[in-house]
């Protein structure tokens, strides 16, 4: 079977919010909406379902700092990141983390994360929307140019920031650093970058339309030909969240491995000759780049479903606007990651991101310097 793995990024849905938080200036449609995403579309191995994220949802984790980070983890137990846990965090409806193993030295170990407040001195680059072009200054209209692959890729982020605080009408200076532009964590050094400490440019101008499909803007347009930024560099004292990663050996058996996964994480096994075709055609239609979506009052068939999934506390917390739960399931010999999210704001967008997991395994596979995925399926799961 192919290795086609899950994470979060986002996994499975989302309804354009993060979980877990307010949406403000959303329309209460006073109809409940449910969708129902579940993901690889063509189902994963069992102990690839659980492996470790290949990403990180930190803009200065790339794929070969993720790699890296992981292989530190399994050499010594432990391994610290900064702003993101290298987990995906359940959603909103649940908390904590998504269940995610390693093997190390032959053992079979669960990855637990714990978090705790960090306040650090670190470089600041943000770019801030300005309302006309200034007369006196200087203005670069091409602000990558001749900039390393890496600050390119910083420019992009500000940028894309700047654009939407514009959209948003937010004042970038009251977000916070991270959420502003890009804070030089590591592995990102300051001492390799251009932008740092005295940029090539001042003031430039940024196509807002590279950055945002005016057809998914609330208005269906109001999209500006270009913006004017200002960027600002500086050195900063930042808050952000130290996550700890430490590995709890579960087995060393790997039978008793697939046991463990079994009774602790799948919910359900289905068997598509005991499925009414009802049920059977949602969960397909699940898999889907769509997923699949109801409103209240659920079908029967659906209902059902959402029960075996053990999705059976299905109420919005009265501070969100949207909520949802994780589990697993198979069919035959394919497991799948689902996810149901619940609103009923005026938020209507589902997106899906899928992702390789790490193999829990990786044997003595480089880490390649170029960002390029380990792929081989060396988890020995077929």
């Amino acid at each position: 079977m192919p290795r086609p793995g899950v994470t979060r990024r986002r996994l499975l849905a989302s309804l354009g919010v993060a979980a877990g938080t307010s949406i403000a200036g959303c329309k209460r449609l006073g109809t409940t909406r449910y969708a129902f995403r579940s993901a690889p579309a063509e189902g994963t191995t069992l102990t690839d379902l659980f492996g470790v994220p290949r990403r990180s949802d930190a803009f200065h984790y790339d794929r070969v700092a993720v790699g890296r980070l992981i292989g530190t983890l399994r050499e010594t137990g432990r391994v610290t990141t900064l702003e993101e846990p290298l987990l995906e965090t359940l959603p909103s409806g649940q908390g904590g983390y998504v269940p995610a193993y390693l093997v190390a030295d032959g053992t079979y170990h669960r990855v637990r994360v714990a978090s705790e407040p960090a306040t650090l001195d670190r470089w600041v680059v943000w770019m801030e929307p300005l309302a006309e072009r200034p007369a006196d200054a200087e203005i670069t209209a091409t602000p990558r140019a001749g900039l390393s692959a890496t600050d390119r890729r910083i420019v992009d982020r500000i940028a894309r920031t700047a654009v939407i605080a514009h959209l948003e009408d937010r004042e970038q200076s009251e977000i916070r650093a991270y959420r502003r532009g890009v804070v030089f964590f590591d592995p990102l050094d300051p001492g390799a970058s251009e932008l740092v400490p005295d940029p090539p440019f001042r003031h430039a101008v940024v196509d807002p339309a590279a950055v945002v499909d005016p057809a998914n803007t609330t208005d269906g347009g109001g999209v500006p030909s270009e913006l004017p930024v200002q960027l600002h560099a500086a050195p900063q004292t930042v808050g952000t969240t130290r996550y700890v990663h430490d590995l709890d050996p579960v087995t060393d058996d790997p039978g008793a491995f697939r046991s463990h996964l079994k009774a602790e994480h799948v919910a359900a096994r289905f068997d598509p000759g005991s499925l009414s075709t009802a049920q059977r055609d949602l969960i397909a239609t699940s898999r889907t780049a769509a997923g699949y979506r109801e409103q209240e009052p659920i079908s029967d068939a659906f209902d059902a479903v959402l029960s075996r999934l053990e999705f059976k506390d299905r109420t919005i917390p009265s501070e969100l606007d949207a909520a949802g739960w994780r589990s697993h399931y198979a069919v035959g010999d394919a497991y799948y990651a689902a996810e149901l999210w619940i609103t009923d704001s005026s938020i209507v967008s589902v997106s899906q991101e899928t992702e390789d997991p790490i193999p829990m395994d990786d044997g003595d596979l480089p880490i390649p310097d170029d960002g390029v995925d380990i792929g081989a399926n060396v988890t020995g799961d077929e």
